[in-house]
């Protein structure tokens, strides 16, 4: 995918741009007021932060997953066990004119049924 010359100063590698935000620059979510309106089924916002990046306004979501448990995209099993945890970020679409960008854990779990495959597991 090529991108357009004109967006090229302002992306960024999006897992690291949380290391540049500080915790005390996030705000806590009281209830699942913003997790509802931006429609994310398998999420939950928990903070958020509006930052400025040069000449754009940035809102940055931190997430947890609702649930625990995931399906093997291999077998279809059902699967508890985390094998691995890192930060994963991905961009959203623009909420009210502000880029948006997903943080969160991204999970891999280890299916009991595939052996000692890890299959990467979606919830």
């Amino acid at each position: 995918m090529k991108l357009s010359p004109c967006i090229i100063p302002f992306v960024k590698h999006a897992a690291r741009s949380v290391k540049r935000i500080r915790q005390a620059d996030f705000k806590e979510v009281v209830d699942e007021t913003l997790t509802e309106l931006m429609g994310i089924a398998t999420l939950v916002v928990r903070m958020y932060a509006i930052r400025r990046e040069g000449e754009h306004e940035v809102l940055h979501l931190w997430c947890a997953h609702r649930g625990e448990i995931a399906l093997c995209t291999h077998c279809g099993a059902i699967s508890t066990t985390v094998h691995q945890e890192e930060h994963g970020c991905i961009r959203h679409l623009d909420v009210w004119g502000k880029k948006t960008f997903l943080h969160f854990m991204a999970r891999r779990f280890q299916c009991e049924d595939c052996g000692p495959l890890i299959s990467l597991i979606s919830t």
